[in-house]
């Protein structure tokens, strides 16, 4: 892939991701073999909401904590293309079946939880009954998928609006084809399509390149784009801050 880049997400991705970390441990609560209780329900809302405070520390905005999930994401959409807004708005709007209410204030258990479309309903103080913890394991896989699927669209974002940014430059300092062979870069013309003998790839490519901004290049582009996008995800809560430090690190 052109040369070795370090590939390092930059200091600020950090910022954000610490965030990540912190929702990981809230779904780490609930053990495997635990009962479910209506706390992991508060579990997963804390999750949800520490998935956008770390979409917002990568883009360079405060985490604000203190403030609603849909005021948090609002101000996003000037600091993300039009795309990765749309991508994150969809991604966090949600239309559950069980409704989750309560405040839970001096001790006292008075969670709610209803079937919105049958209109059964049951309260934490007879947490025991069937019918409780029927709408409880309801209310717990639908915003356990919820936060699943919104949690895959910020790590793309991730990618899409903080990673790919700042690394596309160094991506494409070299060409993707100067570490090939002549015989390597015949074999990707004809594996890709853009010829199918060696005999004429050689006639439509003797220079190694092909023309700027053709169809060719634009292929290395997309696949160069797709590697980075697959160690991103590989190495998501693997990558060390130090790295990135020491490659940018000045004094």
């Amino acid at each position: 892939m052109g040369y070795d880049l370090n590939d390092s997400p930059p200091p600020i991705w950090f910022a954000g991701r610490i965030f990540m970390q912190e929702a990981r441990k809230c779904l780490a609560r609930k053990k495997a073999d635990e009962p479910l209780t209506f706390y992991h329900l508060a579990d997963l809302f804390e999750a949800r909401i520490n998935v956008v405070r770390a979409l917002r520390a990568a883009l360079g905005l405060p985490p604000e904590p203190d403030r609603k999930q849909r005021d948090q994401s609002e101000d996003l959409s000037s600091r993300m293309s039009p795309a990765g807004y749309i991508k994150l708005t969809a991604a966090l709007s949600s239309d559950f079946k069980a409704s989750f209410g309560g405040t839970g204030q001096y001790g006292v258990p008075n969670y709610t939880i209803k079937n919105k479309q049958t209109g059964e309903h049951a309260d934490a103080t007879n947490a025991a009954s069937p019918l409780f913890q029927s709408l409880l394991k309801l209310a717990y896989a639908e915003r356990l998928a919820h936060f699943q699927n919104l949690s895959r669209c910020v790590r793309d974002l991730f990618f899409e609006e903080v990673y790919l940014p700042n690394k596309q430059y160094d991506m494409f300092y070299y060409h993707p084809a100067e570490n090939m062979s002549n015989e390597e870069f015949h074999d990707y013309v004809i594996r890709k399509g853009f010829a199918s003998t060696r005999a004429e790839a050689e006639a439509k490519f003797p220079d190694h390149y092909g023309p700027k901004d053709s169809p060719l290049q634009q292929c290395f582009r997309n696949d160069t784009i797709a590697h980075y996008k697959l160690v991103h995800d590989e190495s998501f809560f693997s990558f060390e801050e130090i790295h990135s430090i020491r490659h940018a690190f000045r004094d």
